[in-house]
């Protein structure tokens, strides 16, 4: 048989109950997500690689055990994913007590490019940037905290021991924000 020739589609539809998975970093989901997947390949992808795509629908579910984060609760919303990138325009969450709401995309997993926006009541944080090689480069880093708000640029360099950060811009800052 010859590889090359096989064309291979597959879809499917999953409805979970209480799945619960937990990662080798001990991260733990559980909740009710609605899976469709798509699969694929063709006779023209000559490297072999098998194509995806397909959505995960969230309805208060929970994550816990992320460093320094704490549990997230109440996690709602849709991710779109590709063979190469996940998008969100409606995931909303909250972290202890407080009520947030995340979108963007991640493309390109090997070296990603991010852009993403995270709000809250108070604070918007956005984010265009690539990681690549443990160097962070921030075309974006923006937003505001009540009347406080910034706008930088450049990049964190992550190494052992303290991170090596040089970011250019600007802040206005309003004091009684940090009240």
């Amino acid at each position: 048989i010859d590889l090359d020739e096989i064309i291979l589609k597959a879809q499917g539809h999953f409805v979970t109950k209480n799945l619960n998975i937990t990662d080798k970093h001990k991260i733990t989901f559980w909740g009710d997500p609605t899976i469709d997947l798509f699969l694929n390949r063709n006779a023209n992808n000559k490297e072999g690689k098998l194509g995806y795509n397909g959505t995960v629908t969230f309805a208060s579910d929970h994550l816990q055990g992320i460093a320094k984060i704490g549990e997230i609760t109440d996690l709602k919303g849709k991710f779109v994913f590709n063979t190469d990138d996940v998008s969100s325009d409606n995931l909303s969450f909250k972290l202890g007590q407080t009520a947030l709401a995340l979108f963007g995309t991640v493309n390109n997993f090997t070296a990603p490019l991010v852009k993403t926006t995270l709000s809250g009541k108070d604070f918007k944080i956005s984010l265009w940037g690539t990681n690549s090689d443990n160097l962070i480069s921030l075309s974006s880093l923006n937003g505001n905290f009540h009347n406080t708000s910034f706008d930088l640029k450049g990049y964190i360099k992550l190494q052992e021991g303290p991170a090596n950060i040089d970011l250019t811009g600007k802040i206005a800052l309003d004091l009684a924000d940090l009240a």
